[in-house]
């Protein structure tokens, strides 16, 4: 199966991702999933499928990358990554300023994994 790719801007927003899948859906009518990377991308996605007609899951499934207010309260909620954005970011300025202390032993941290977290964007039944 070849991957169906489109870039959008992100300060685009939902209005981005509602009119790159309108494009996509012209391009590839038998679409029937989409991994949306911005959640603001995906929620306009949603838009833009009940446009067409399509039903969420049962048509096109939809996940996003990150799992944030707008995946968690969409309708329907989207499945997400969740990529523990607050534990990472305090593990990078642990690091950094361990490094502005003169403390550079460290070059790395681990972070951890990213977890899926099912939704019903992405449940058929």
């Amino acid at each position: 199966m070849e991957p169906i790719v489109t870039a959008v801007e992100e300060r685009l927003g939902e209005e981005g991702g509602a009119e790159a899948t309108r494009r996509l859906l012209m391009r590839s009518p038998r679409l029937d999933g989409l991994c949306v990377p911005v959640d603001a991308f995906a929620v306009g996605a949603l838009r833009a499928l009940r446009e067409a007609g399509r039903r969420v899951p049962r048509d096109v499934v939809v996940a996003t990358r990150y799992d944030g207010m707008r995946a968690r309260t969409s309708q329907p909620a989207l499945t997400a990554v969740d990529l523990h954005l607050d534990q990472v970011g305090q593990a990078a300025i642990d690091l950094l300023l361990e490094h502005l202390r003169g403390e550079t032993t460290r070059q790395m941290v681990e972070a951890p994994e990213p977890t899926l977290i099912e939704r019903a964007s992405s449940r058929r039944r």
